[in-house]
């Protein structure tokens, strides 16, 4: 080999070797304290008709300093339950959406440093939208259609066999 390939194959051995020895016996610990996640909000999102937790309603919440500001957006888990940490102290607004149900009044939590604040303690409970005034004339009058359509093609396949 020549000298200067020697020389590289060596530096990339002993690379190699050190990744290998300081890979395989370091480990790297992160550690999250709850402390470091506060102060925060925390709430859970569920039907009011069914008490069913609803999954993937959209929180808005903005810091009542700042409305001016586009608000920050979360989202509930499976369980209903959402959370927004390392916030700053203070008075935030928060509005929660949901496909398929009323959006509530927005509510004020106030964060405390150091702490976990609930909005509201027992859940926030959604109500599911009706359907509009206008559904069921409108769907009285398509099952009519249909109906009106359906008896004319069978009245239709009645003349064809009278026919024959």
């Amino acid at each position: 080999m020549e000298r200067g390939t020697m020389r590289a194959f060596k530096i990339v051995a002993a690379v190699g070797a050190a990744l290998f020895l300081f890979g395989t016996t370091s480990q790297a610990k992160v550690v999250i304290r709850e402390k470091d996640l506060l102060p925060g909000i925390q709430g859970r999102v569920y039907s009011i008709s069914t008490g069913e937790p609803i999954e993937n309603a959209v929180v808005h919440y903005t810091r009542n300093l700042n409305r001016d500001m586009p608000s920050e957006v979360t989202s509930t888990s499976s369980d209903g339950v959402f959370m927004a940490l390392r916030l700053e102290p203070g008075d935030y607004t928060v509005r929660i959406e949901a496909e398929g149900y009323e959006t509530p009044e927005e509510i004020v939590v106030t964060v405390i440093e150091g702490q976990m604040s609930f909005v509201m303690d027992g859940g926030i409970a959604m109500m599911q939208k009706r359907p509009s005034l206008l559904f069921w004339p409108l769907m009285t009058i398509a099952v009519a259609v249909l109906m009106f359509a359906f008896a004319a093609v069978i009245r239709s396949m009645r003349a064809e066999r009278g026919s024959e």
